[in-house]
């Protein structure tokens, strides 16, 4: 009899961690269905096509640690446009990392918002336009230090770095003088062989979106036409694009181990999930 009761008592505790799994569980999808929804919404009523929340990120990680891809990176939002003859598109990208808070370790997700305007320029070397006073997204991070160059026309409003001086000169034409004034745009442009793609550390909202397209549009019909050859060419023969190397180039970086996970960590991740709770587009 004594081993039934035990046997009672640990199939009651089962069904009761399964219980609150699910309780856990089912409002961040629920949130997450709702973003999704609000999203495809507004894509409909401003002319955006709109790719819903990766299958990965709709259960909720209160519980369950993120798997090896989520840790790399995944695309979270991924929408596209046309604007007169181009192409633009944004996408938020998502990952999980270890940082130190002088405490010990936790986990936190990490947003990059990247937009961009496809077939802008000739091939090239990177040209980075950072606002002024604004800190190194992580894209410039993956790029790596450029030399800091003359910004031209923008030097009120950004710095400006590059390995090619004499490209970037040409390229930061006095027609470019129009887009020094406020207010300062969203986040940081890269000027990446044939794409032209702002990016910034944090989620894509309606609000950033909109500025963002604006100044990149701005910035392709206002480069000059008769751009010389770099002095290096890239030798990326797939041409991919700003975004497409992103997200390339995180995947490729091991994750990073998270001890303790079941510790501590999911809490702190929980904390910090968007998802938990309710991010609207325009947040």
């Amino acid at each position: 009899m004594a081993g039934i009761g035990i046997l009672v008592v640990c199939v009651a505790a089962v069904g009761l961690g399964l219980a609150l799994a699910a309780a856990c569980s089912l409002p961040s999808r629920r949130s997450a269905a709702r973003d999704d929804a609000a999203w495809e919404g507004w894509a409909a009523e401003h002319g955006w096509h709109h790719v819903g929340a990766h299958a990965s990120l709709s259960g909720s990680s209160w519980f369950r640690p993120p798997s090896p891809a989520q840790r790399r990176g995944v695309v979270v939002r991924d929408l596209t446009t046309a604007v007169g003859d181009h192409v633009v598109r944004a996408v938020e990208h998502r990952r999980w990392v270890t940082v130190g808070d002088g405490e010990g370790e936790k986990v936190v997700v990490e947003d990059t918002a990247l937009v961009e305007v496809d077939e802008a320029v000739r091939d090239a070397p990177a040209v980075i336009l950072r606002p002024r006073g604004w800190p190194v997204t992580r894209w410039e991070e993956q790029i790596g230090k450029l030399p800091e160059v003359d910004a031209g026309p923008l030097g009120a409003t950004f710095t400006a770095g590059s390995r090619d001086a004499g490209y970037a000169r040409a390229l930061l034409a006095p027609s470019l003088a129009r887009l020094a004034g406020p207010p300062k745009p969203p986040g940081s442009v890269v000027v990446d062989g044939r794409h032209v793609t702002m990016t910034w550390d944090g989620p894509l909202t309606t609000t950033t979106l909109a500025p963002a397209v604006a100044v990149l549009v701005a910035l392709v019909d206002a480069l000059p036409a008769d751009l010389p050859a770099p002095v290096r060419r890239r030798r990326d023969l797939e041409r991919r694009s700003g975004i497409e190397r992103f997200v390339a180039d995180s995947a490729a970086q091991a994750p990073a181990p998270e001890p303790g996970w079941f510790a501590g960590a999911g809490r702190d991740l929980a904390a910090g999930d968007p998802f938990i709770g309710s991010r609207r587009p325009g947040a």
